[in-house]
């Protein structure tokens, strides 16, 4: 998400890929440890912090993306084309009911 969404805050995150906000704190943890990711306080709200990837960080999505997007293009590839738009109706209907249960 943040590689092609930009920064953005930890809950924001968390909705973009589908995770609980108490998970996402682990991932980014982990991530940033690697140096992956860094944390940015707001200067005008400290307690509003930005998740930003580093230039690491998008070396090594740059190097990985393509073959992760090659892996599912042929796990998709088994499915017909109904069936590709059957299973895109439900992965919108999940991430959206999951956006939901987030914001409340």
């Amino acid at each position: 998400a943040l590689y092609y969404l930009g920064p953005m805050c930890q809950k924001e995150t968390s909705s973009k890929i589908l995770k609980s906000t108490a998970n996402i704190t682990t991932v980014i943890d982990n991530l940033e440890k690697r140096s992956y990711v860094k944390r940015i306080r707001q200067k005008d709200d400290r307690r509003y912090i930005t998740i930003h990837l580093t230039d690491k960080g998008k070396v090594a999505l740059e190097k990985i993306l393509p073959q992760h997007i090659d892996e599912v293009v042929k796990c998709m590839s088994v499915l017909s084309k109904n069936e590709k738009s059957e299973l895109y109706k439900i992965s919108k209907k999940l991430g959206l009911s999951n956006k939901q249960n987030i914001s409340e």
